[in-house]
């Protein structure tokens, strides 16, 4: 493998085409035939003196297009031509501003935890004022979890506020996190008189309808690096993000300028199957094989020109951005196995259309008072689906231990004796059945994070007890359960819950939702036509009514 180190420099108007190519030329007739990596070292253009002059959509055009150029490698001439092109961009950021003798001092257990490799995973989306509030990404979360494995070298956080994030890193050594993910679409602010220079970031999540607010936390980047520095994170993946635009350009150079190693993001608005893949190939390498963060963006973007990802979106228009500080590159290059992380492509997404609206449960449900969660729509619109997908993510992903999932009946009248007996043998097998000591069952709650789902509220016959059912998931609630509630209808006498309305699929999730072969096994008719026409025409029927359902709102 070569590398070649290039400092780029703005060029003189004086300064012709063949001036600024020469040396460029002369060192490529030693490419052909071999894996080039391209490292473009940059001075940060964020800085106080011309934070507000420099015009960053000129930056970024120019950027893209070199990164365009150099990787495509059929505008290489024939006798020069490499088999493979990698671009790293390195910024030149000197010593980094918040970092210590107790940091200098602690590289023995960094490479103690390098055999260990976890991430920390926030999901948080923007703020529902900002231009960018029509542009929500779909989260990666469930993609990251298929890379890596298992819940044992991953942790999610939710909600992902800065204090939520604090906590984490404070409840574990230094250095037992390798990388953080911002499952986030990033900004930036410059919103206060005193220091309008310092960039700011958002650590935020909205509401269902995107625009109202459920809890702002807006942080200056450089604090959030010296957190990281602090708990001895060395790399950050931002991703997904709609464009490298220069709220990603600011953050990344203020949080390598603050002492972290490397930083990923991406360019362009790339599909979500491209970035899936990207991110499943990126944890691959990184979790599984070792490699360094800047290795492993470079593995994953080759990957992804060999792979037919979408059709529609040429693999070769995706650009991994990795900003990393040159005195920690690696010294030497790795052997990397292209084929496993190929078969990674494969793993399959199991739910479809419904990433958004499981943020939004996320954060009404842990961010405010301790209340249930009623969520509501039409027949057919798919709650207890969704539950069911809740039940076994959450519990993939580590945010709950246990679960239960209990349906209301018209023809079996509500008792809330009968309800807490029924938590009691699944939560507590072990203790005593009785109604009037439940100090076990909430005990539990207190130290077990529990998810009790209630479903068909609109079928149920509560024999004028709506009062106790009330009280009773309000107490459960306030015990540290979460409770979710499910109903047709929007329940207007459950006044002690917060409430989320489930709306219809949007188009392409709805019809891959139709074209998956084990939906059609479930909408097909038991019952045995006489004829093949006939079971072709209900199979079709069922299927259209079932997608009508599905965008009517």
């Amino acid at each position: 493998m070569t590398v070649v180190n290039i400092a780029r420099r703005d060029v003189e108007p004086s300064q012709s085409h063949d001036e600024c190519t020469a040396d460029a030329d002369e060192l490529s007739i030693d490419f052909y035939g071999e894996k080039v990596v391209i490292r473009i070292g940059e001075q940060p253009w964020f800085n106080k003196d011309n934070s507000e002059d420099h015009n960053t959509e000129d930056h970024m055009s120019m950027q893209r297009v070199l990164w365009e150029f150099l990787e495509r490698l059929e505008v290489w001439k024939p006798t020069m031509r490499p088999i493979e092109v990698s671009v790293v961009q390195t910024l030149t950021t000197g010593p980094p501003q918040h970092l210590s003798q107790d940091y200098k001092g602690s590289k023995a257990a960094d490479q103690e935890n390098e055999g260990q490799r976890r991430v920390l995973v926030l999901s948080c989306r923007a703020p529902g004022r900002s231009t960018h509030a029509s542009e929500l990404s779909r989260p990666v979360s469930r993609t990251i979890l298929q890379a890596i494995g298992g819940p044992t070298k991953v942790i999610f956080v939710r909600p992902g506020s800065f204090s939520a994030l604090k906590t984490e890193l404070e409840s574990h050594p230094k250095g037992y996190f390798a990388a953080i993910h911002l499952d986030m679409l990033l900004v930036h602010k410059r919103s206060r008189k005193s220091d309008p220079e310092v960039p700011r970031i958002y650590f935020q999540n909205v509401n269902q309808n995107k625009s109202e607010v459920i809890e702002e936390d807006l942080k200056a980047v450089d604090k959030v690096a010296a957190l990281l520095l602090l708990h001895g994170v060395q790399d950050v993946v931002i991703v997904p993000c709609p464009h490298a635009r220069s709220a990603v350009e600011t953050a990344a150079t203020v949080l390598l300028s603050g002492g972290i190693q490397t930083v990923v993001t991406s360019a362009y608005h790339i599909t979500e199957n491209s970035i899936e893949a990207f991110i499943r190939s990126l944890y691959t390498g990184y979790i599984h094989q070792k490699l360094p963060l800047e290795e492993a963006a470079r593995t994953a973007r080759q990957c992804l020109r060999g792979s037919e990802v979408d059709e529609r979106m040429p693999i070769c228009d995706f650009v991994a951005l990795t900003y990393v500080k040159p005195q920690w590159l690696p010294s030497i290059s790795l052997d990397i196995d292209y084929k496993s992380l190929k078969q990674e492509q494969s793993y399959p997404n199991t739910f479809q259309g419904r990433e958004h609206d499981i943020v939004h449960i996320e954060s009404i449900l842990l961010l405010g008072k301790p209340l249930p969660l009623l969520i509501y729509g039409m027949s057919g619109i798919g709650k207890t689906a969704l539950l069911n997908h809740l039940c076994s993510w959450w519990k993939a992903s580590g945010m709950i231990k246990d679960a239960i999932h209990i349906h209301l009946s018209l023809s079996e009248p509500f008792n809330k004796d009968n309800m807490i007996q029924q938590l009691q043998r699944h939560f507590v097998p072990n203790s005593t059945l009785d109604s009037e000591d439940t100090n076990s069952l909430y005990e539990h709650f207190e130290s077990h994070k529990c998810l009790i789902m209630i479903d068909d509220l609109d079928s149920a016959n509560f024999n004028r007890q709506q009062g106790q059912f009330m009280n009773l998931t309000s107490k459960l609630s306030k015990s540290g359960a979460l409770v979710i509630l499910a109903s047709r209808k929007r329940e207007r006498w459950l006044s002690k819950a917060k409430v989320y309305r489930l709306s219809g699929l949007q188009t392409r999730p709805a019809t891959l939702l139709v074209m998956d072969p084990e939906f059609r096994d479930r909408v097909t008719d038991n019952d045995n036509p006489s004829s093949p026409e006939i079971t072709a025409k209900n199979k079709t029927q069922e299927v259209k009514d079932y997608l009508g359902v599905l965008l009517r709102w």
